[in-house]
């Protein structure tokens, strides 16, 4: 399934503190590229958006839904 926004950004935060905050991504246990993900979340506000968490840096934002950004699946 597509993660909602705070599970992707918990996703985010956990991988954070795994790699001590290091911008070397690969001492984190999965290979995330430093990108832009969709959640599953629809943006309330503006119904043809949906947030995204960025994995450079956290930031957790809205795009409308036909922007092509990358998509990552969890288990539910």
């Amino acid at each position: 399934r597509l993660p909602d926004k705070d599970t992707l950004k918990g996703l985010y935060d956990s991988l954070e503190k795994l790699s001590g905050g290091q911008e070397d991504r690969r001492v984190k246990p999965f290979q995330w590229a430093s990108s832009n993900y969709w959640s599953s979340s629809t943006d309330a506000s503006f119904t043809s958006s949906a947030w995204y968490v960025s994995f450079y840096d956290g930031y957790v934002g809205s795009l409308i839904k036909v922007g092509s950004i990358y998509a990552r699946c969890v288990r539910p």
